[in-house]
């Protein structure tokens, strides 16, 4: 209750401003009086001596009221901003959901524990979990004292807020003189709003990525946030959706749990994270000896083999329960059992394509991630088959115009084909040696005779200027083949 008044009271006691003082009527009391009353079907409201805040009952649905004080003035969409209710778990005739616009209790509580510091708790039928000031760093680390004897916290005016657990922290606007106002949003976030013009803007907040909170997006899910599409949650290979109206409730299995062992296999999740829940350790463990172990226990979902840099060796983690998963820059690569069917049907896509959409939030997760290409492999087998089937297509053609030339000519096209040699016909020789006019060597082969080529090439043996001339006279005589 301290904690709660510490955050109403400054919004009570903030400046006055005239244009909101001339929007009431000076008939509107501001004090409730022994014996009066405030009628719901007239619409009597109390209003603050300042005219910056009015009390009565709001309706949140049909024949449904909480008793509230809100900002007198009205934002840019005509809505008005609520400070505090009475029963806000029992509306007259009201239904309990969470929203933007429904304020019963929810999931998330803002609160002080037994040791005096300030804490956001989780809280579902089945789970319950601290998730700020981050739960594994002692209080000291944390930059929070368990050393006072009061819970009091407290934001003023200028945007400085202050608690007895030594939590501090000023706004991004903070020396403006602004209205200012501290709440619990139902993504299980804690802000500052601060009122410029007639709109809220946020000037501080508790934690930067959205997705480091506790039952965001319910168990066996993940969850991814960007810029452009907000958070979404994505039910992992296996499971499917639990509602689609509600985020926190997360996804169900779509196999049998508690199938024989050897129906069971894994794949890899990286660069995923999940919270608690180890139900077996394991130091210095192969990843064979991990798998045995989770494949041995009906209730594990999922192990994690991590390596222990202090120590060099590995760690295994077996899990029971996939909570608060979501995408993280280190070096943890949980593995999620799964039947093998299922394993073999696994794309590299860690999440489905059924996703949910959660439109409030408004945080931004800086960092992209890469997905490896799924059909990369693919793409070259196929370009690979293409261009060999050409190659295959073109010899079979080259090969069959080849068989059906005359024998004759198909061996001579071999040689041709084999040495690079030309061939020449008879009447080419007879032609370029002049009808072996000159006579210019004899030798083991027989005669050699001088011959001039169309292009006027002289083939002569013997008398070459140079060894220049000379390799050029054997590479002619090596092109010239005489076959009958």
């Amino acid at each position: 209750m301290h904690l709660l008044l510490g955050f109403l009271l400054p919004l009570l006691t903030l400046y006055y401003s005239p244009q909101i003082a001339t929007a009431f009527s000076t008939s509107s009391p501001s004090v409730l009086t022994q014996g009066s009353s405030l009628f719901v079907e007239k619409k009597d409201q109390l209003v603050s001596p300042n005219r910056l805040f009015t009390a009565e009952f709001h309706e949140i649905g049909q024949n449904a009221y909480y008793f509230a004080i809100w900002f007198s003035e009205p934002m840019l969409d005509g809505s008005h901003t609520l400070v505090w209710m009475a029963n806000r778990d029992a509306p007259v005739n009201g239904k309990r959901s969470r929203s933007l616009i429904n304020l019963s209790s929810g999931i998330y509580k803002l609160y002080f524990d037994n040791d005096n510091v300030v804490r956001l708790l989780y809280r579902s039928n089945d789970i319950t979990s601290v998730y700020w000031p981050k739960p594994w760093l002692l209080t000291w680390d944390a930059g929070r004292s368990t050393f006072n004897n009061s819970r009091f916290a407290l934001l003023d005016s200028r945007g400085h807020f202050q608690s007895t657990d030594n939590l501090t922290f000023t706004t991004t606007d903070y020396g403006e003189a602004l209205q200012r106002r501290l709440t619990l949003d139902v993504d299980g976030n804690i802000r500052v709003y601060s009122l410029k013009g007639r709109s809220w803007r946020v000037s501080w907040q508790a934690i930067s990525k959205t997705c480091a909170v506790h039952g965001i997006c319910g168990t066996n899910s993940i969850c991814t946030y960007n810029s452009k599409s907000g958070r979404t949650c994505i039910c992992m290979h296996g499971y499917k959706i639990k509602d689609h109206t509600d985020l926190s409730l997360g996804c169900e299995p779509t196999y049998d749990l508690y199938g024989h062992p050897e129906k069971y296999e894994f794949i890899k999740l990286p660069n995923v994270e999940f919270y608690g829940f180890d139900s077996d350790y394991m130091e210095r463990s192969s990843f064979k000896e991990c798998k045995k172990t989770c494949l041995k226990n009906s209730n594990c979902k999922a192990l994690q083999y991590t390596f222990n840099e202090k120590r060099a060796s590995f760690r295994c983690y077996v899990k029971t329960l996939l909570f608060n998963g979501h995408y993280k820059d280190t070096p943890f690569n949980p593995y999620l059992k799964l039947p093998k069917s299922d394993v073999l049907s696994y794309n590299n896509f860690v999440g489905n394509k059924s996703g949910l959409y959660c439109s409030s939030s408004i945080i931004q997760l800086k960092g992209t991630y890469k997905k490896k290409s799924a059909n990369g492999s693919l793409k070259f087998m196929l370009w690979f088959s293409i261009i060999v089937g050409v190659i295959e297509v073109a010899s079979f053609v080259f090969f069959y115009y080849i068989t059906k030339q005359p024998s004759s000519t198909k061996t001579q096209t071999y040689l041709a084909i084999a040495t690079g040699f030309k061939r020449f016909t008879y009447a080419e020789i007879v032609k370029a040696s002049n009808n072996f006019k000159e006579e210019i060597g004899r030798g083991s082969g027989g005669i050699v005779y001088k011959g001039i080529l169309p292009d006027n090439r002289v083939l002569r043996d013997g008398g070459a200027r140079d060894d220049n001339e000379r390799l050029e006279q054997k590479r002619l005589w090596s092109h010239l083949v005489y076959v009958n």
